[in-house]
């Protein structure tokens, strides 16, 4: 039986769910995401893609970079991921209702989570060297393995995996397209946000700040 996705009823619950720990939330994410990657753009920046056109050229800019800063790189990589694991931890086991607790169980299943994210990531970019569709398609079906590890009902490695898979059984394409709005509406607000805040600076900070 083919099944549907409806778009409202997930953005309903997301919404909810945010708001039922957003507090938490706002805590882990400022501490285990913003917080690192503020570092990051900070002390190490972004690769200098000034002037490279061609797409070998800007692999081998971002493959210079990583291998520059990688000691500073790697470590905020694995902070965000654990502090997104947390945030799920926290929102979907409801017998957790303290950060301490959900930052707890998160460690304890990070090895696996990290294990399979390399998997999956592997396989993913497989699908995009296969002419791109098969990547996004893929991307799709995994995306629900944070919150299948979360669970904690599926250890292991390839049992969130099969879990994951069946629960995106012939909606594939339907999250796609919903993260890709998401992505979309996300991208606007940052730019606009960029646009907002960096006026300000200009304004009133001094060049450093800026």
């Amino acid at each position: 039986m083919q099944r549907r996705l409806d778009y409202t009823a997930v953005w309903n619950d997301a919404i909810a769910l945010l708001k039922a720990h957003k507090e938490a939330v706002i805590a882990i994410v400022g501490v285990l995401i913003f917080l690192p990657n503020w570092i990051n753009g900070y002390v190490v920046g972004e690769p200098d893609l000034e002037g490279l056109k061609s797409v070998s050229a800007m692999a081998s800019a971002f493959a210079a970079h990583f291998s520059a800063h990688w000691f500073v790189i790697i470590p905020i990589l694995l902070a965000t991921m654990i502090g997104g694991l947390v945030v799920y931890v926290l929102m979907i086991r409801s017998e957790l209702p303290r950060v301490g607790d959900a930052l707890t169980v998160g460690l304890k299943l990070f090895v696996p989570y990290l294990v399979i994210s390399l998997l999956t990531g592997f396989i993913t970019m497989l699908g995009f060297m296969a002419f791109i569709l098969p990547g996004f398609y893929l991307s799709a079906r995994f995306i629900t393995l944070p919150s299948v590890v979360a669970s904690g009902d599926y250890p292991g490695i390839t049992a969130p995996i099969k879990r994951a898979w069946e629960l995106t059984h012939s909606v594939g394409w339907a999250i796609f397209f919903l993260t890709l709005i998401v992505a979309i509406v996300g991208w606007i607000s940052v730019l606009v946000a960029e646009l907002v805040f960096g006026l300000f600076l200009k304004l009133f900070g001094s060049g450093e700040a800026v």
